[in-house]
């Protein structure tokens, strides 16, 4: 994948003729797969290939990440980047780098006001991570610090200080 794409005549070649074939849309330096093509393919992986295309998918997407979602300056990349960290399982975000643009994604939607939309998102992070990693691993506590913020006005900061106080004092789980 790496040699794919780096070299530049060997990447239009691959997207050209994917293009060609009809398994996906590409124009203006975009790759668009539908979703039931992406579910044919993902479908058809082996564990080795399932885990070394979530491991390109999640260098990809670290490499695309504008940034901080809190930066207006990085705004204007995001809305490109979105459809994608917001549709891959979250346990194929594999990278720590990856982790952290799916975070700060949901932290550029909710500063544009998409509070109620971005939950669910965060809580799959959440919950995936939990599962995958432990509760106590650094990139649960990323999602689980992201997570009250688009409840900010309803409740009250208490359970997240006592959470992040017990993760800085490792005194347990919150």
């Amino acid at each position: 994948m790496d040699r794919v794409l780096a070299d530049l005549r060997t990447r239009n070649r691959v997207l050209s003729t994917l293009h060609q074939h009809g398994r996906a849309r590409v124009a203006a330096g975009d790759l668009q797969l539908h979703r039931l093509t992406q579910a044919v393919l993902r479908d058809q992986l082996s564990s080795e290939e399932r885990a070394a295309a979530a491991r390109n998918a999640s260098v990809l997407l670290a490499a695309a990440s504008p940034g901080s979602g809190m930066d207006p300056v990085a705004w204007p990349r995001w809305p490109d980047l979105l459809p994608h960290l917001l549709a891959i399982d979250p346990a194929d975000l594999v990278t720590a780098d990856a982790r952290y643009a799916a975070c700060e994604a949901c932290l550029y939607l909710l500063k544009r006001g998409s509070a109620q939309a971005v939950l669910p998102r965060l809580r799959e992070l959440h919950q995936t991570w939990t599962a995958l990693l432990d509760s106590d691993h650094m990139h649960t506590w990323w999602a689980a610090n992201y997570l009250p913020r688009p409840t900010l006005p309803l409740v009250t900061m208490t359970r997240p200080m006592r959470c992040t106080a017990t993760y800085l004092t490792g005194s347990g789980r919150c």
